[in-house]
């Protein structure tokens, strides 16, 4: 079977990232209201570390962003910047995991706070890589390039289909947390990003 292509991958790894973005949100609608199970926050940490923290943005920074420094290809700062965006999120992560569980008012509070921020830079850190990053990193990539790359990915023994089904569950979860609010708020965000 052909390999995928890495920014195939990564793309598909955004409307993922997306639904999950779009399940946060609903949650913390909830608990605003004081309506959703506190266990959702643990669920909702446990999609970032498995998902977006140890598979995508592993295929950016260690695969895509590694190798185009080794090529000289992009610029450095191109990947600096994003990295630090990354590291903001991980910022809003802590946020979120100092406030897990969230069973107080304080608690619900930072917890709410910290998942609106890491939803909103995401959502503007993907729109920034789907619309400059990826298109331009399209261009300067070889056939050669794009099979180096699909190499190191698979070095990472990256088990696609069994991450994808258990981010989904992660995210069927994180609605169940949400309860009646993920109904409510689900149609608050038209936009894919």
């Amino acid at each position: 079977m052909p390999q995928r292509d890495i920014l195939d991958l990564l793309k598909d790894d955004h409307r993922v990232i997306l639904s999950f973005l779009r399940a946060l949100d609903a949650y913390a609608d909830s608990l605003d209201c004081d309506s959703a199970d506190p266990d959702g926050a643990r669920v909702a940490l446990e999609f970032v570390r498995e998902f977006i923290e140890k598979g995508h943005h592993v295929r950016e920074e260690e695969v895509l962003f590694r190798y185009l420094a080794e090529k000289g290809r992009g610029k450095n700062s191109d990947g600096r910047h994003l990295i630090h965006c990354h590291d903001e999120a991980r910022d809003q992560l802590e946020g979120m995991r100092m406030a897990t569980p969230p069973t107080t008012p304080d608690a619900r509070t930072a917890f709410v706070w910290n998942a609106r921020a890491y939803t909103a830079l995401m959502r503007e850190h993907m729109v920034l890589e789907e619309s400059w990053l990826y298109p331009r990193v399209g261009e300067l990539l070889s056939a050669d390039d794009r099979r180096i790359l699909a190499e190191r990915l698979s070095r990472y023994g990256f088990p696609r289909e069994a991450s994808m089904e258990a981010a989904h569950r992660r995210i069927d979860a994180l609605i169940q947390a949400a309860g009646r609010g993920f109904a409510e708020g689900a149609g608050q965000h038209p936009s894919p990003y």
